[in-house]
């Protein structure tokens, strides 16, 4: 891999508001038709708008916004009033996740951004200096309250914890990576990090050290600023609510290394004013049995499995899901299937301890918790091939 080389680019700007900014840049050309992708403004006004794929535009609500998203108002194409308003407004710009920390102007909690713009909040002082050094209050910038409803609230973050759409390298070594949620992608070279617009002062040091996974990153894959705009805007739900299935398993005896066995069925089921797509989720281990028990833990839908297999926290007793991207329809429900492959013990179950296990875009998450299956025994026995 051809090592990234960190450069500095040195500016010079006195901008007080992005009205002020966007009023004294240098267009890329005048009376230019535009193209998804392009940043547009018509010529005498200072707004500045990006143009997605789905035909709208979306407006930066602020300075802050924009230059998370770009370095300079270079590449921005005036056009004629009349092509400007054929493009419907979409929406209002978020800030890029792995860029800023944000605030509510009346509210001091501090979160950070994932993509389409969900917020995790940091618990302390300590959790934001584990993940963006001693110097974390220089990344916070207020969003004020009336753009603050563009983000949806996500479960706060558990230590350790790195943030989705983070740049992360290891204490040794130049590589530097992307954190989809699930896998730490490695970035090829300099040309897909200039390409993806990354930028050198997003990087973090991770905690612990990762490895590389998932397909390698060599062109521009996280440049769409509208984000849930596109090809359609994406309407969330407010509620999601979390129940045992009545087919979850019924407490039994488990052999000794018998692999992907069934140990609890959830239903999620959606308000009726909108899908919920879930995130990730959290599932506890309860009973005798301990964390060792298990070389992996899996979660399906249907036949189909959801994620890689993950092992059980041997502290905490949790095993997450992450990067799951998982909808469910509008006053629908869906059923997922914790299964898991077996190595020694007793006696364990798995199930959702509280609410904010369950991390989803902005919906209220309810349910009888701990919402938990049976205890399955594990026991020392022959069976057949």
């Amino acid at each position: 891999m051809n090592k990234l080389r960190k450069f500095l680019v040195v500016g010079v700007m006195v901008i007080t508001a992005i009205v002020t900014a966007f009023g004294g840049m240098a267009p890329r050309s005048a009376q230019a038709s535009a193209s998804a992708g392009d940043l547009i403004k018509m010529s005498g006004l200072s707004s500045v708008y990006y143009l997605a794929s789905d035909g709208k535009r979306y407006v930066f609500p602020n300075e802050a916004t924009y230059m998370s998203w770009y370095s300079n108002f270079n590449g921005v194409v005036t056009i004629p009033a009349t092509e400007l308003q054929s493009y419907a407004l979409g929406g209002n710009v978020v800030m890029r996740a792995g860029t800023k920390l944000v605030k509510i102007t009346t509210d001091p909690k501090v979160y950070v951004v994932e993509p389409n713009g969900v917020l995790r909040g940091i618990s302390n002082e300590a959790q934001a200096a584990a993940l963006f050094g001693t110097n974390w209050s220089k990344r916070v910038v207020d969003v004020s309250d009336a753009f603050f409803t563009n983000y949806t609230i996500g479960a706060a973050l558990t230590n350790g914890y790195i943030p989705a759409g983070s740049l992360v390298k290891n204490t040794s070594g130049a590589d530097i990576f992307y954190y989809d949620g699930t896998n730490f992608r490695l970035i090829a070279n300099e040309a897909a990090f200039n390409a993806n617009r990354f930028a050198w002062g997003d990087i973090i040091t991770a905690g612990s050290m990762v490895s590389a996974g998932g397909a390698t990153i060599t062109s521009a894959e996280f440049v769409n600023v509208a984000q849930n705009g596109g090809a359609s805007v994406v309407i969330t739900g407010s509620g999601l609510m979390v129940s045992l299935n009545a087919a979850t398993p019924v407490a039994s005896s488990v052999p000794k290394g018998a692999v992907n066995v069934p140990y609890t069925k959830l239903n999620f089921t959606a308000a009726n004013d909108g899908p919920v797509t879930i995130n990730s989720i959290s599932f506890t281990r309860t009973g005798l049995g301990s964390a060792s028990d298990f070389s992996n833990v899996y979660l399906y839908y249907g036949a189909t499995r959801l994620t890689s297999g993950r092992t059980v926290n041997n502290s905490t007793n949790k095993v997450t899901f992450t990067g799951l991207n998982f909808t469910v329809a509008a006053g629908q429900t869906s059923t997922l299937t914790l299964t898991a492959d077996t190595l020694v013990g007793t006696n364990n179950a798995f199930g959702i301890a509280m609410a904010s296990d369950v991390m989803s875009t902005g919906a209220n998450v309810t349910g009888s918790f701990p919402v938990t299956g049976n205890i399955m025994n594990t026991v020392d026995v022959t069976t057949g091939g």
